[in-house]
């Protein structure tokens, strides 16, 4: 969670590849912590650029809208096209990555070159699927 708060400080923009691993964050025994995150970041004014898999959970934020209303920009690829447990964050001079499932942990690399490169990556593989890959998933 301390990752998720950073982001909020640093209040830049987000680019992240998204894990579905990362369930354990949004239940009712977490007080759905990812639901008040993703809105305080909104508030915030902070966009997220997300490439995720097609995933019944989040079909559902985008054919509700939520996904708008948060300022979530999603990248479809397909469900099998990234299955590790780990989340990719890149914000301002920024990368996170966290690990989910047996093992929870997460750590920051500030580093404006490497926080650079991670970002054009993701930027490389959104291009890719958006061309590749159908984004019309409603």
């Amino acid at each position: 969670k301390e990752v998720f708060r950073d982001t909020l400080r640093v209040k830049k923009d987000i680019y992240l590849l998204r894990t579905t691993a990362d369930a354990v964050l949004s239940g009712p025994e977490n007080g759905n912590y990812m639901h008040s995150y993703r809105e305080q970041r909104a508030l915030a004014g902070i966009h997220t650029y997300a490439l995720t898999t097609v995933h019944p959970h989040s079909l559902k934020h985008a054919r509700t809208g939520r996904d708008m209303a948060v300022s979530y920009h999603r990248t479809w690829m397909p469900a099998d096209a990234y299955t590790a447990p780990v989340e990719i964050d890149v914000y301002g001079d920024k990368v996170a990555l966290l690990a989910f499932g047996e093992t929870q942990m997460a750590t920051i690399i500030t580093s404006p070159v490497i926080a650079e490169s991670m970002r054009q990556i993701l930027k490389l593989m959104m291009d890719f699927y958006k061309k590749n890959f159908p984004q019309d998933q409603k």
